[in-house]
């Protein structure tokens, strides 16, 4: 039997094809990630056009003008002018004075001179955007901070004169977020850790407002939605305790990204699997080699298995080399390739709790859990392949059932009997460290029964088949 599986894995790994679609899709990583890093500018030329086209509605000819619209597009042309003469760069401090501080500003100027509102008020909103631009010039981060904190401490005062409400639990936690950015030298700018604090207060409201709702008077999208908030305020509140968020913290780093990758799988691993198992069989039966098959000391079963076995091994080896080489490279050009052997926050739903885990572990999980994907989809195709020995069809199938992941998803409230399709319960990645299913329908239980049942049908009849196989008159 091993010497069947190596024979097969042999004649898989001397096809062009598939070191084809891998060099495509490292390929394309490489080109999309030089693209991410030159797409800002295009973005700020287009949003030039924009508010430019936008103001030439804003011209008083006797016709009635939008004033927030026409000042929302002056004050962004005067900011995107601004960055553009001052050479701001996109994650810098004074970044974060410009989209605030100096938009606010520039933002009521407008309004009031779209407005035609008497010149004094006029004159001191035009004082305001001079003392913002002057903030930007002699910008100094700690005293910015310092001066953010003593507006804190003030509405503190004004909010807790009830210390149990809402409103004085934000103040709290407002304060919380300016303490960790003086304690760990956290600037406030456009970068993760510098985001991830300034919402902190309104991730915990929102966890604090749907925590003690009942889950039987709940809906299934209110349920998920009590849980999801319940691990972003904890997820956050994590990284605060044991100060995690630093000025170099990713939300989105390939190391995540890495994780991300072996859960929901690269179009281009998809792709293999499906050439793969398509052709395995069928090209055997097309080109008669099927026949010298007969002639070796196995049953048609080990065969078969075998050529099952090789095409899982193969469609796993070439999973990981593309995962991690897309995600190597975007590293690579990114300068967070260090993320990749880093460790990341997770929340446990069994737990409550969130916990720190290396990113290796975290991906080789997600590559475990997608393991009953990779073999129910191959063994569908595979199973196709045996039965109508037409590669083409087979492939067509195989892509038919991939883009049933989703098309069965968007039906299944109208035919609860779609839940009961393999391709919609082998997304077992979904049920990681206890949390549940996207879809009411699809639970852990019904899931695991589903897709070993599956398993065992589609197995069956293709040996079946292949048993009763006129491989002779191939």
């Amino acid at each position: 039997m091993i010497s069947l599986v190596k024979n097969e894995m042999y004649k898989i790994l001397h096809k062009k094809a598939i070191y084809v679609v891998a060099i495509i899709a490292l390929a394309g990583a490489l080109l999309m990630s030089i693209l991410d890093k030159s797409i800002t500018n295009s973005f700020v030329d287009l949003n030039t056009m924009l508010y430019e086209e936008q103001l030439k509605t804003c011209v008083d000819i006797g016709e009635p003008i939008d004033i927030q619209h026409c000042a929302h597009a002056k004050a962004g042309l005067e900011q995107i002018n601004f960055i553009k003469e001052k050479k701001i760069v996109n994650e810098s401090k004074e970044m974060y004075v410009v989209r605030n501080d100096l938009y606010d500003a520039q933002l009521e100027y407008y309004t009031l001179i779209y407005s035609k509102a008497d010149e004094s008020a006029i004159e001191a909103s035009k004082k305001k955007v001079d003392e913002a631009i002057e903030l930007i010039n002699n910008y100094d981060a700690v005293k910015y901070i310092n001066t953010k904190m003593e507006e804190a401490k003030a509405e503190q005062v004004e909010a807790c004169s009830d210390p149990n409400s809402n409103e004085c639990i934000a103040a709290n936690d407002d304060i919380v977020a300016i303490q960790y950015r003086i304690d760990n030298n956290i600037p406030y700018s456009y970068n993760d850790a510098s985001s991830s604090l300034d919402s902190y207060s309104s991730i915990h409201a929102k966890y604090l407002d749907v925590r003690d709702k009942n889950d039987k008077f709940l809906n299934y999208n209110e349920i998920i939605d009590k849980r999801n908030s319940e691990a972003t305020y904890k997820t956050a509140k994590y990284m605060l305790d044991n100060k995690i968020l630093t000025n170099d913290y990713k939300d989105y780093s390939s190391g995540s990204e890495l994780v991300d990758g072996f859960k929901t799988l690269s179009f281009f691993v998809i792709l293999i699997i499906i050439m793969l198992s398509a052709t395995n069989v069928a090209d055997e039966f097309n080109k008669g080699t099927i026949k010298q098959l007969l002639v070796k000391p196995f049953s048609r079963t080990k065969i078969l298995v075998s050529k099952l076995i090789a095409v899982f091994a193969v469609s796993v080896i070439f999973m990981f080399i593309i995962e991690i080489g897309i995600n190597v490279i975007a590293g690579l050009v990114n300068g967070d390739i260090h993320t990749i052997i880093g460790k990341q926050v997770i929340f446990n739903y069994h737990t409550h709790e969130a916990m720190y885990m290396n990113t290796i572990v975290l991906s080789l999980y997600a590559a475990l859990l997608s393991l009953p994907r990779i073999i129910l989809l191959e063994l569908f195709i595979f199973t196709m392949s045996v039965i109508t020995t037409n590669a083409a069809f087979a492939l067509g199938l195989g892509f038919g059932a991939y883009i049933s992941e989703e098309v069965f998803a968007i039906f299944m409230k109208k035919f609860p009997f779609l839940s009961y399709s393999p391709t919609l319960n082998y997304q077992f990645n979904d049920f990681a460290f206890g949390a549940i299913s996207p879809y009411k329908d699809i639970f852990l239980t019904k899931s695991i029964i589903v897709s070993v049942v599956s398993f065992v049908v589609l197995l069956t009849v293709s040996i079946i088949v292949f048993n009763k196989k006129d491989i002779k008159n191939q």
